[in-house]
C-alpha cells in the first residue's frame, strides 16, 4: 500500500488538518504494524436528519475507516437542548427530550445502515447545494443523457428523467428547445458544430 498516494487522497478537500503529523503516523503504524487507531465525531441531535454538510466528515470517516480507524459516533442529547445564539439574531429553539430522542433514534437508523440509501434522484440533489453523489448515483444511466444537456432547465431534467425519458435517443423524440436538440445531435452523430458571425455560418469539424 502506497502511504503517500493515501495521504494525498486524505488531504483532498481540505483547507487545514490540525495534527497532522499525528494522523499520518497513525495510518502508518496501522499499515506496517497492524495497530488500529480511535477517531470520534459528536453530532447534535438538533433535527431528525443529516444533511449535505455532514458528508463532508462523514466521508473522511468513512475513507479513514478503511485505512486502520474505528469510528465512534457520538450524539449528545444534552447539548441539542441548549439554545445557540452562535452566528444567528436569535437563539436556536430548545427541544424537548422527547424530540431530541426521537432525532437520535432517527439517526441511529441511518448510521447503522449497511446498504446504500433507496432514493432516487431529483432537484434535491442539485438544490439548495449539489450533492457530490450526484455522478455516483447517476452512474447506470447512458454516458449521453438528460444531464449533459444546457439548454434544458433542472426542473425539466428530473420530470423527463422520472418519465422515463433520459437518453439522447429519448429526448430527440420529445419537444425540446432547438439549440439543445442542436446540441444532441452534435454529439450523438458528430454532426458540424455550426456558429453563426453576423450573416455568415462557420462550421467546424
Amino acid at each position: 500500500m502506497n502511504i503517500n498516494e493515501i495521504i494525498k487522497e486524505l488531504k483532498k478537500g481540505t483547507a487545514e488538518i490540525i495534527d497532522f503529523e499525528r494522523i499520518e503516523k497513525l495510518i502508518k503504524d496501522y499499515y506496517e504494524n497492524g495497530k488500529e487507531f480511535l477517531v470520534k465525531i459528536g453530532m447534535d441531535p438538533t433535527a431528525a436528519d443529516l444533511h449535505l454538510g455532514h458528508t463532508v466528515i462523514l466521508n473522511k470517516l468513512a475513507f479513514l475507516q478503511k485505512h486502520g480507524a474505528k469510528v465512534q459516533f457520538l450524539i449528545g442529547d444534552f447539548t441539542a437542548r441548549i439554545g445557540d445564539p452562535t452566528g444567528k439574531s436569535v437563539t436556536r429553539k430548545v427541544l424537548s427530550q422527547k424530540e431530541v430522542e426521537k432525532n437520535i433514534q432517527e439517526i441511529n437508523e441511518y448510521m447503522i445502515q449497511e446498504n446504500e440509501p433507496n432514493d432516487d434522484i431529483g432537484i434535491h440533489c442539485i438544490k439548495p447545494y449539489e450533492c457530490p453523489f450526484f455522478k455516483y448515483c447517476t452512474r447506470n444511466l447512458p454516458s449521453n443523457n438528460i444531464f449533459n444537456i444546457r439548454r434544458i432547465r433542472n426542473s425539466t431534467k428530473f420530470d423527463l428523467y422520472h418519465n422515463g425519458i433520459y437518453s439522447y435517443e429519448d429526448l430527440l423524440k420529445e419537444n425540446i428547445d432547438s439549440k439543445a436538440k442542436e446540441q444532441i445531435e452534435f454529439e450523438l452523430y458528430d454532426k458540424e458544430d455550426k456558429v453563426t458571425v453576423g450573416e455568415q455560418v462557420v462550421t467546424s469539424n
